[in-house]
């Protein structure tokens, strides 16, 4: 299925099926990714939506397809085409109009499913540019649409407004962020600058978001609904060294990062971004 250039039309269905010519980054070969085939429970379906960073790699969905097959067989995982093609880094970086248009087609998908099943749940996860994309489609969303946001290692800029996503998600939008990620979040920002801001070289994924709540409704829902988890060495213990993919490594995002995302609470207490997130020591 070929991809759709700026400008061109695509279907709803287009947009979130996975296509030919993703890579595997460990064999370095063509990949399609993976397919969830789990059975979703028939009074409570969820639907976790999954939406890559740049460069249609589909890794960061491959590892939530896996996760959940093994862990959360009643997810039905999702991943959202949005990018420009294969290694085309920059374009997706950079190409505001494009990851707008991409990020309402996102939202309109969103509530078509959830129109289609009224009891179900809907997750919304992102990593690196794909941050930026479900952030935006969040702010499309109706209050309260979704269950939960998690972002990892966003590359858009730390003074990204966030109150319509928070507004849209019932428990919250949950950062996971690292000081230790200079290559793709620091060498590689001062290069092309953030998604939604090249101006700024000061992305969320290293220094988590800056909000600017102006009304007192607005700093309520900061307060209540906005969590940072940085980095902390303990979590090499899950294979999370700190660096651009290492959120979405097994088992750290099965045991901490997917652990969160389902579960129905917004802890730990605001604020968390001076918080050091250490992983206990196995028995």
């Amino acid at each position: 299925m070929p991809l759709c250039q700026p400008g061109e039309q695509s279907s709803d269905t287009a947009a979130i099926q996975p296509v030919a010519g993703a890579v595997d980054e460990a064999s370095k070969g063509p990949k399609q990714p993976l397919g969830n085939n789990n059975k979703q429970q028939e009074n409570c379906p969820r639907l976790l939506m999954a939406v890559d960073g740049a460069g249609q790699f589909f890794t960061f969905s491959n590892a939530c397809i896996r996760a959940c097959m093994d862990h959360y067989p009643d997810v039905d995982v999702r991943p959202f085409l949005w990018s420009h093609g294969h290694r085309r880094y920059v374009a997706d970086q950079r190409d505001f109009h494009w990851a707008n248009t991409m990020a309402s087609r996102l939202a309109s998908q969103i509530l078509a499913w959830k129109q289609a099943n009224p009891t179900g749940k809907v997750y919304l996860a992102g990593h690196s540019a794909g941050c930026g994309i479900a952030l935006h489609a969040a702010s499309e969303l109706p209050p309260e649409t979704l269950e939960k946001i998690t972002v990892m290692l966003p590359s858009c800029s730390s003074k990204v407004d966030l109150i319509g996503s928070i507004r849209a998600s019932k428990h919250g939008v949950h950062v996971w962020c690292s000081d230790q990620d200079w290559v793709i979040l620091g060498l590689m920002v001062r290069m092309f600058g953030c998604q939604y801001d090249t101006a700024s070289i000061r992305a969320a994924g290293r220094w988590g978001f800056e909000p600017k709540p102006i009304t007192h409704e607005e700093k309520a829902l900061v307060r209540a609904k906005l969590r940072h988890y940085p980095w902390h060495q303990s979590q090499k213990r899950l294979n999370n060294d700190g660096g651009h993919y290492g959120a979405y490594q097994s088992p750290f995002l099965e045991k901490v990062v997917l652990a969160n995302l389902f579960n129905p609470e917004v802890e730990p207490p605001y604020p968390v971004i001076e918080q050091v997130q250490e992983i206990p020591e196995e028995p």
